[in-house]
């Protein structure tokens, strides 16, 4: 099998990369970390699952024993990219995730250690499904490696965790990725 960069000969693959990104919900800032897996066909499109987790801090004050609240959430999900201009080495994609997962509220700060989830509280966490569609500018470096910039808006579900004055997780958020082939 050829790489990301092997031009002249039809493709297929798998690979797997991890991705950071910054963004907003409802006008803050949060922070995404992530994993995707996917099959490349013919360098003209994937199919993959891909898992997410992201941190928003809320800081209410007065809402528990603790000044600092954050909504933390994941959700998995199953993705396709639609890949143009694949003969060469910088691509557009337009990749379309469409998952499920679970967002709560963390107690405390990150660094102390009073800082706990309340999974048992059902008025502390929900379930959400979300659609995220997006365009990604692709570089190939070499036969194994491309770079990827990407801009998302998340799109969820209304949730309902009582303590917080949010409702949703719909944003904006951009970042890159790398893809290491795996053979």
């Amino acid at each position: 099998m050829g790489g990301f960069n092997d031009r002249k000969n039809i493709v297929h693959g798998v690979y797997m990369g991890f991705y950071g990104r910054f963004g907003e919900i409802n006008g803050k800032e949060t922070s995404h970390i992530g994993l995707k897996v996917a099959y490349v066909a013919n360098r003209k499109f994937e199919i993959g699952v891909s898992a997410k987790v992201y941190h928003y801090q809320q800081n209410i004050k007065g809402l528990s024993s603790s000044d600092n609240v954050a909504l933390v959430g994941s959700h998995l999900g199953i993705f396709v990219e639609p890949i143009l201009f694949s003969v060469y080495k910088l691509n557009l994609s337009f990749p379309l995730l469409v998952g499920a997962g679970v967002v709560t509220i963390f107690d405390g700060d990150f660094n102390e250690n009073d800082a706990q989830f309340d999974f048992d509280d059902p008025n502390n966490s929900d379930f959400t499904l979300v659609v995220e569609p997006g365009i990604s500018l692709l570089y190939n470096i070499s036969r194994i490696v491309q770079l990827e910039a990407t801009a998302r808006y998340t799109f969820s579900n209304k949730f309902d965790i009582s303590s917080i004055r949010l409702s949703n997780i719909n944003g904006f958020s951009a970042g890159f990725r790398d893809k290491s082939r795996s053979f």
